[in-house]
């Protein structure tokens, strides 16, 4: 697998997953704890989208008894980007490096908070229940328990299915068979019945 970039792994990777650094391992984390390096993000002092950047400031030189980093020892790393907007917003990341390979174990804000700007625009098609539902599922997915977070989407989107099954106007199957299908059939059934409405309308018409 390749490595990610370092705007999904500090953005989008979930905490405690962990990322063998195979081949291009040591270019990676050489960028990621000793370069700068900006990425485009959501600021959640400011509430609006911002570019964050690293203020590292380096000295150098060699000498006598310089040796060569070693970029993929057994390590842990904390890793802060500033907001270009005000540079007392930070995030900040924390990374440990073992066996060759990198987990991120911590990061503030969470992936839950950066994601909820995403979110709050569905509120008003999801309702409050919903919406919680959808949060719980991204800070499950943030914590890696997929299977959790999964058992929520699909609440979601069973709540979606329903909804439009039933503020639609299309009645061809009857509802008490309707409810009896699996998730897969439903999505079927409701396919082919908006076909078959699309085809009756006039905005149809011409395509």
């Amino acid at each position: 697998m390749s490595l990610p970039s370092i705007e999904e792994l500090c953005l989008k990777a979930p905490l405690y997953k962990k990322i063998e650094l195979g081949a291009g391992g040591e270019d990676f984390i050489q960028r990621l704890i000793g370069t700068n390096f900006q990425f485009d993000a959501f600021c959640v002092e400011c509430g609006t989208d911002s570019i964050f950047y690293t203020d590292r400031r380096f000295g150098g030189g060699s000498g006598p008894g310089f040796k060569p980093f070693e970029w993929l020892k057994d390590a842990s790393y904390s890793v802060e980007v500033k907001c270009s907007r005000k540079s007392l917003h930070v995030m900040e990341f924390i990374f440990c490096i073992k066996d060759k390979e990198l987990i991120k174990f911590g990061q503030i804000p969470s992936l839950a908070d950066l994601a909820y700007h995403e979110i709050r625009s569905y509120k008003k098609i999801l309702g409050a229940d919903r919406s919680r539902e959808l949060n719980r599922a991204i800070g499950l997915a943030a914590h890696g328990a997929g299977i959790g977070a999964f058992a929520y989407l699909r609440r979601v989107f069973e709540f979606l299915l329903e909804d439009h099954w039933q503020s639609s106007s299309i009645d061809s199957v009857n509802a008490a068979e309707y409810r009896k299908l699996r998730i897969d059939e439903k999505l079927v059934c409701w396919r082919v019945t908006s076909l078959k409405y699309l085809f009756k309308t006039e905005q149809f018409m011409g395509y």
